[in-house]
């Protein structure tokens, strides 16, 4: 158990991390459409995305912990992750898996769709307990959206996210079909929960080098303290103080791994008052001390402009 300083101290539970996290540069944030084909052992650490993450195994198991739960996913099943819920990747052995990243914007901008994306949190599983018929036309949608995207067809990208658009749309008519309706109210309770948690968690993410309360974020949300501690926690799997230090550190990570910072200088940008408040609470999230992880990162960079990283990203530059 560790403290960060913050407004209040609070305490979390150390988060295990692998060396090697999903780290998107500038230039591919602009790129509406992602695809990673991964062969590596390594996993990635708890993270998060605005984009919607789309993972299907095409050969070997692969274990996320989202939403609170832990999800084993078998070759030709498909996990489908929202904007902003926290999640972890965990390999075992070598196995080949594609991993789409789609920005949300591309989709629910779809006049119909947004009062239903709160039927996708905090997460789907196409598995063993799917009806048949989505899983089915979800698997063709994926492998089709697959094959345009590195077809090198000049048009492939579109092609490829109209695919998993439509895998989407399948999904969210098997879940209403599932449940017996036929559709929801544009002012769902349901709906407007998710998209002021969807607005809280970008919120902390692009805030999270300041000094964020409990409190301060209830009163942002609209809802009560308490009422917001759970929802907050129903949403990303996390506490609130949790998910702050998580997105805390992913900033330190981006900083130290893809700038030219000192390590006082990084410390400083991510809101820590103390080099030494730094180090110790880094060290107690990463396992290792900032400048050891630098020297890591650095490692894994050379390697990987030298050639030698086994993993495939494609359309990126």
């Amino acid at each position: 158990m560790y403290a960060i300083e913050t407004d209040r101290q609070f305490e979390v539970n150390p988060l295990s991390y692998t060396f090697e996290s999903l780290q998107e540069k500038t230039s591919q944030e602009a790129n509406p459409l992602r695809l990673y084909t991964n062969v590596e052992t390594d996993g990635y650490a708890a993270h998060w995305h605005n984009a919607i993450e789309m993972i299907m195994p095409v050969e070997e198991d692969y274990t996320v912990k989202v939403g609170g739960a832990q999800c084993r996913l078998h070759p030709g099943e498909i996990l489908i992750i929202p904007s902003g819920v926290v999640h972890e990747i965990i390999t075992k052995g070598k196995g080949t898996r594609h991993l789409f990243l789609m920005e949300p914007e591309d989709f629910f901008a779809v006049r119909g769709i947004t009062r239903f994306q709160s039927l996708l949190f905090p997460f789907v599983l196409l598995g063993p307990d799917a009806d048949g018929e989505t899983l089915r036309h979800a698997q063709a949608y994926y492998t089709a959206a697959v094959g345009e995207y590195t077809s090198g067809n000049p048009l492939g990208e579109a092609a490829a996210q109209q695919w998993l658009s439509l895998m989407l749309i399948s999904v969210i008519r098997g879940k209403l079909e599932g449940r017996g309706e036929e559709g929801m109210p544009q002012d769902s309770k349901q709906v407007r929960t998710a998209a002021a948690m969807m607005d809280v968690c970008s919120y902390i993410a692009a805030h999270c080098n300041e000094k964020l309360t409990l409190d301060a974020m209830a009163e942002y949300s609209g809802y009560s303290r308490y009422h917001f501690s759970r929802v907050f926690r129903t949403y990303t799997g996390y506490g609130f103080y949790d998910y702050f230090l998580l997105q805390r550190m992913a900033l330190c990570r981006t900083l130290l791994a893809n700038s030219a910072l000192s390590i006082t200088e990084v410390a400083l940008n991510a809101g820590f008052g103390s080099l030494a408040t730094f180090n110790r609470v880094f060290k107690q999230a990463e396992g290792m001390p900032p400048s050891q992880y630098r020297r890591i990162q650095q490692h894994l960079g050379d390697r990987t402009e030298n050639g030698s990283h086994s993993a495939q990203v494609h359309g990126l530059d």
